[in-house]
């Protein structure tokens, strides 16, 4: 039954445009970058997403926040100089009362939002919210094993 459901939600990625073939989890050779593109928050509504929150690490006079949110069926990674937080499904309304708890509590002077979609072609696959300093990349790459859609958060 599994074995259905992924094959279903797998074959409905390939034909969105999601999945890219080849490559591996960590970004491999055949990864694909995916085009952001910068959207008002109404297109999201209030429909909720899965949700990461990123954080940079590192000597920075100050660390940068961002979010990053997707439907089921995507597999999350953050790597680099950031660590991820998986916030479970929350709405963009959600996502910016939680923006503006860290930075209160960290006394930060971080401005509004910005979002953005991930493209993969025409396909949306995802969307950012980041700080306007926050910027990374955002790969996608399919997994030959498991078949598993992947995307991979990482600072450039």
């Amino acid at each position: 039954m599994k074995a259905l459901v992924l094959g279903s939600v797998l074959m409905t990625f390939f034909l969105a445009g999601c999945a890219t073939v080849g490559g591996s989890a960590s970004g491999g050779n055949n990864a694909t970058v995916l085009e952001l593109r910068q959207i008002d928050g109404s297109v999201i509504g209030r429909e909720s997403l899965n949700a990461v929150r990123i954080e940079t690490l590192g000597p920075n006079s100050q660390q940068l926040y961002g979010y990053f949110l997707y439907r089921d069926g995507l597999t999350v990674h953050v790597t680099g100089p950031m660590t991820g937080k998986t916030l479970g499904k929350i709405s963009l309304k959600e996502v910016q009362a939680d923006y503006q708890r860290v930075i209160k509590e960290r006394k930060l002077d971080g401005g509004d939002l910005v979002i953005q979609e991930a493209l993969h072609g025409k396909a949306v696959c995802g969307y950012t919210a980041n700080m306007p300093m926050m910027n990374y990349t955002v790969r996608g790459t399919t997994d030959a094993l498991g078949g598993t859609t992947v995307l991979q958060l990482t600072l450039p």
